[in-house]
């Protein structure tokens, strides 16, 4: 099969993976310090207390005020598809504890070793001169702004001109095997959906690049841009600013308390809890470390409404508010529901036929276990979607919309990347 040497080194890799639930007191890593909790180096992320709005909402946010880094290289040899390095992750958080990343998934606290661990594996590919490297493209793209206070990743796509062998945990595999594994749950996780969904992609099946699998969605890919769409997102993108934002002391938060197993609500509003793990992984910088995660009290959902017009794919995005985002609201896909959040689905979401589902978890390194269901569902052209908020775009054009940096939301990246393995 096209994806069995990816199962074969998530399964190598799984094997030098454990993780334990500890107590604050059990570890000496994180300590509530200046109203946060933080990390002994000051490094990594926070945990933080936020309020912002009138009336005043408060909420408990990640707060990492570096930009992650995520770096995908990909190389073309003469006649044959393009190969992607990505590599196998144990990561704490993870369902099914391995899931392939890109060649690099890393903050500056860990390229810059404040752990104390090993080099970040081809960080110098893309932060030192290399001239068998290429870059192809790099944006700023937002992350999950229910969770995190105005982070952003940096993603840079690198086409290496050499002929440079993988080791474990790195994989090359071709893009064919990709759009195959893009259908599966569980194997590539968020930020790598991501990078393939920023990817070239191309409309004919004679090319190298990743192709969707389906006639429809390349025949939109394939699709001119239209102008009007564009304007139309545009316009529906809020030009001002959020209310202010400011930071809480832990402590201070009404619905918040602090306790030896973690952080809890006292009553369900985020849906989120705060527990401690400890974790060994040896193929990783560092062999063990302890860090909190976020938990949540149920799965989230993900929905991307498509429909075909005139034998072409188009699918519906609309404009959102996220609590960590600063300015403008991100663009959405059609249907969201955080893990924790208590959201009902809208009566189309449960009328419409599902052509493509699978379930996803957030980065594994910062979230423990927080799936959420992803899918492509058929709607008909006269579904009850909110037009007011919302437009039906091409493939072209989402692609084009996903290049824009700090525009469009994790989710909405992540679902384009099952249009890959789509087949309507």
């Amino acid at each position: 099969m096209k994806i069995d040497i990816l199962n074969k080194a998530k399964s190598a890799v799984r094997e030098d993976f454990s993780i334990e639930r500890i107590s604050l007191k059990d570890q000496s890593d994180w300590t509530i310090t200046q109203g946060a909790l933080k990390h002994r180096s000051g490094g990594f992320f926070y945990v933080v207390g936020m309020r912002r709005g009138t009336p005043a909402i408060e909420r408990l946010m990640l707060y990492q005020p570096q930009s992650a880094f995520n770096g995908l290289v990909s190389r073309c040899s003469s006649g044959s598809h393009r190969q992607f390095l990505v590599q196998a992750r144990a990561e704490p958080g993870n369902v099914g504890a391995v899931q392939y990343g890109p060649t690099v998934q890393s903050t500056p606290a860990n390229y810059m070793r404040l752990h104390g661990g090993a080099a970040t594996s081809h960080i110098d590919m893309f932060l030192g001169f290399d001239d068998d490297i290429r870059v192809i493209d790099e944006t700023t793209q937002l992350d999950l702004g229910e969770r995190y206070f105005a982070k952003t990743k940096r993603v840079v796509l690198a086409e290496d001109l050499s002929d440079r062998p993988a080791q474990l945990p790195f994989v090359w595999v071709s893009s064919d095997a990709v759009a195959a594994a893009a259908g599966e749950s569980y194997l590539l996780n968020t930020d790598l959906r991501s990078a393939f969904a920023l990817s070239t992609w191309s409309a004919t099946t004679d090319t190298a690049e990743l192709t969707p699998s389906d006639e429809a969605v390349r025949r939109s890919l394939a699709a001119p841009p239209r102008a009007d769409v564009f304007s139309q997102v545009f316009t529906r993108i809020e030009k001002a600013p959020q209310a202010p934002a400011e930071f809480v002391p832990l402590a201070d938060l009404a619905n918040w308390e602090i306790r030896d197993d973690g952080l809890t609500e006292k009553h369900p509003e985020q849906g989120i809890s705060v527990g401690f793990f400890d974790v060994t992984a040896n193929l990783r910088e560092k062999s063990s470390w302890q860090q909190p995660l976020i938990e949540c009290a149920n799965s989230g959902e993900v929905v991307l409404a498509c429909r075909v017009v005139q034998g072409s794919v188009e699918v519906f995005v609309q404009v959102g508010h996220e609590y960590g985002i600063l300015g403008h609201g991100p663009l959405l896909p059609s249907w969201l529901r955080y893990p924790g959040e208590a959201k009902t689905p809208p009566g189309w979401v449960q009328r419409a036929g599902v052509l493509l589902e699978t379930n996803e978890s957030d980065e594994g390194g910062r979230f423990y276990k927080n799936a959420s269901s992803y899918s492509l569902v058929e709607v008909e052209s006269h579904a009850d979607l909110d037009e007011e908020t919302g437009v039906w775009v091409t493939v072209s054009e989402l692609k084009r919309l996903l290049a824009v940096s700090s525009l469009c939301a994790i989710q909405l990246r992540v679902i384009a990347s099952h249009l890959l393995a789509l087949r309507c």
